[in-house]
């Protein structure tokens, strides 16, 4: 065994087995011009020896690393684990291992986790971005990585593979619903501002408002941060009060089940005394959660799925030109949507 802190080397496992190091490195690369005997052989006193293939050294010599790197700003909320997980089953299914960089909603660590990446040299990205830092995006195109911005675009950036779902398709399609009851007042719990899927749904409840001739003003519009700091000091109640509407938007499921919870902690019932319609449907993926009327994709046109799918394209084929996917999206009714109620104060 080798001394501690000390890496296994090819000339160590030549002096145990017997053969010399170009074989040795011939045989753990699986060299088809070799015995099955003398494969077997090799390996076995590598084993034994505790060696660990060099990873780095090997994707120097060939150019690719095998490596996805996936960014994403958390995977607490169940809609972006699940995502995570079915794309680095996918990759796996094709050869690749995926490592997962948490940039945790900051534009300072996100651009560490890119660099982190690139410093590793990962043959490609699959980034859920801030949408606030251009820069970021032309580091990863300067070192000629190709890369698939998920969920959001990037403010100045139109010329990259995105794979999105129609955010502002999926506000208008929930105000709509909430609208077609009966609902004139609302609450729209936003998503973070430099988050493109926030304006492109806040676009399409907006738009959803004005069709049904009722007034902009009667959606009360609470911003991303003061609700997630609500979360964390456990004042999430502060946020929905006065309840003067009847009908609460939520920019994610995540942010909807604090309010459900908040509400029904104050005897006040969903949906009979306020409707509530959420984003992402995570009930599919956490069945234990209560039900939720939620907006999602389509069965089969998921974002992980097209996203790893278009990385792949472009791995095989880099002069490829980019391309937008925009997924369809749809209700999934969960029985939080109800007739509006008596107006409360």
């Amino acid at each position: 065994m080798a001394m501690s802190g000390q890496r296994i080397t090819l000339k160590q496992i030549a002096d145990d087995c017997g053969f010399s190091v170009n074989t040795v490195s011939r045989a753990l690369r699986d060299d088809p011009h070799l015995s099955e005997e003398t494969v077997q052989t090799i390996k076995e006193s590598a084993d034994r020896l505790g060696y660990i293939r060099n990873a780095l050294a090997s994707s120097l010599r060939s150019g690719r690393s095998q490596i996805v790197a996936i960014l994403v700003e958390e995977i607490r909320n169940p809609h972006y684990s699940y995502l995570v997980t079915k794309m680095s089953r996918a990759l796996g299914e094709e050869g690749y291992v995926s490592v997962v960089l948490v940039t945790g909603n900051k534009i300072e660590l996100e651009r560490k986790m890119v660099n982190i990446a690139l410093g590793h040299a990962v043959d490609g990205i699959l980034f859920f971005p801030q949408g606030a830092d251009g820069e970021i995006v032309q580091l990863i195109r300067a070192n000629r990585v190709p890369f698939v911005l998920i969920d959001r675009t990037v403010a100045g950036v139109s010329d990259a593979d995105i794979v999105r779902l129609d955010d502002e398709a999926g506000g208008y399609l929930a105000a709509k619903r909430l609208i077609d009851t009966g609902h004139r007042k609302f609450l729209y719990l936003a998503g973070p501002l430099t988050n493109s899927s926030q304006t492109e749904r806040e676009r399409g409840i907006l738009r959803a408002l004005d069709d049904a001739g009722i007034p902009r003003e009667d959606c009360r519009i609470v911003p991303s941060d003061d609700f997630l700091l609500a979360i964390e000091e456990k004042t999430v109640m502060s946020m929905l009060t006065p309840v003067d509407y009847t009908a609460i938007l939520s920019f994610n499921d995540e942010m909807g089940y604090y309010a459900m919870n908040a509400l029904f902690r104050e005897g006040i019932g969903v949906p009979n005394d306020v409707s509530i319609v959420g984003f992402d449907h995570v009930r599919h993926v956490v069945r234990y959660l209560p039900a939720l009327t939620s907006v999602s994709n389509i069965p089969g046109k998921d974002i992980a799925t097209a996203a790893v799918r278009l990385l792949l394209e472009k791995l095989n084929n880099p002069e490829l030109p980019p391309r937008e996917i925009m997924l369809p999206v749809e209700m999934n009714e969960g029985g939080t949507v109800g007739p509006p109620a008596v107006k409360r104060s």
